[in-house]
Order: C-alpha cells, then sequence, then structure tokens
C-alpha cells in the first residue's frame, strides 16, 4: 500500500529539523524508514527523499510512542537545506476526541435533560457546550502539546543513529556509513 497520499487530511502538525553536513542524505531516507517500523508506523513507504508513512493508533501501542498523536505523516528529507521537514495528520485525534465528547455530552444531556435540571435554565444550557467543547480543545491541545515535543526529539534521534558520510566511514555504532 505505497500511494502518494493526494488527499490530505486537516489538520495537521508540521515542523522541520536540521541535519549536520557529515549525515548521509543518500540513505538518510531508508534509514528514516527502519527507525519508524521500530515504533510501529504501518504503510512506510520512501519515494526518494520523501517518506511516508501511516501511524498504528491502536491501542496496543504504547502511550509513549512518539506517533502515538498522530495517525499519518510525510516526512520531506532537503539535501540542500540539510532538514527534515515533516507533514503529520491530526485527524484520527480529532475524530477520537469529539466521539468522546460528542458521547458525553449525549449521556449527560439525557440524564440531567431527564432530571429536567438542564432544561430548566438556558444558563446551564450554554455553560454545559462551553464546558464540553473546553474538555475536547483540552484533550486535543494536550496531545500536541506532547506529540510536538515526541516526534522532533524522535527525529533528532533517528538523525543521531543515521549513517555518516558516503565514504565507508563508521557510524559511533560501527555501521558503514552509506553513499
Amino acid at each position: 500500500m505505497c500511494e502518494d497520499r493526494k488527499r490530505w487530511r486537516l489538520p495537521e502538525f508540521c515542523g522541520l529539523v536540521r541535519f549536520g553536513k557529515d549525515v548521509s542524505v543518500s540513505v538518510l531516507p531508508a534509514h528514516l524508514l527502519g527507525c519508524l517500523h521500530r515504533v510501529y508506523a504501518r504503510d512506510v513507504c520512501v519515494h526518494g527523499n520523501v517518506v511516508t508513512f501511516t501511524a498504528d493508533t491502536s491501542i496496543n501501542v504504547s502511550r509513549w510512542n512518539a506517533l502515538r498523536p498522530f495517525d499519518s505523516g510525510k516526512l520531506e528529507v532537503d539535501p540542500s537545506t540539510r532538514q527534515i521537514r515533516y507533514r503529520l495528520s491530526l485527524f484520527h485525534l480529532t475524530k477520537v476526541v469529539t466521539v468522546a465528547v460528542g458521547s458525553f455530552g449525549v449521556v449527560a444531556l439525557v440524564v440531567f435533560g431527564c432530571t429536567g435540571i438542564l432544561l430548566s435554565k438556558p444558563v446551564f444550557v450554554v455553560t454545559f457546550v462551553l464546558s464540553l467543547a473546553s474538555i475536547g480543545g483540552f484533550g486535543v491541545g494536550l496531545s500536541l502539546a506532547i506529540g510536538s515535543v515526541r516526534f522532533p526529539n524522535f527525529l533528532r534521534r533517528s538523525i543521531a543513529d543515521a549513517p555518516r558520510g558516503g565514504d565507508g566511514r563508521r557510524t559511533p555504532e560501527g555501521r558503514l556509513g552509506g553513499s
């Protein structure tokens, strides 16, 4: 399932991470592919200097996984500026939070509506709706804040472990640098 994802789902989180001149640009996309597999990414594909992936959003993935808040992404290795630009989709996270908050709202509306507490005063309805929106926004915002730190750190660790140079020099871990 290695197609170019032309239809991108919003909302998204974007950024960039720079890498040094000693990193082998020619093998960096393949190296990132391996690193993404280690954090349980699915459908990882390399097209030239572009790596696309789908994150495993199942319950079996650790909460500490760098891909947890995101459902898919695109990494572009730019050899001229020596940076990796990333674009990560938050569609799944937004969908889950919306369904959870909406379900909670329906249950609360039925419980409070049947007792007449909620419907007796319109100010309760407005307060209730604003409270649910705040809870949803907090859920998305907190996950994005955590992901906005974890994913760039994941990329930096991946770059630190990447093959160096194309002349056969060894990486700090003893592997040969690619050309």
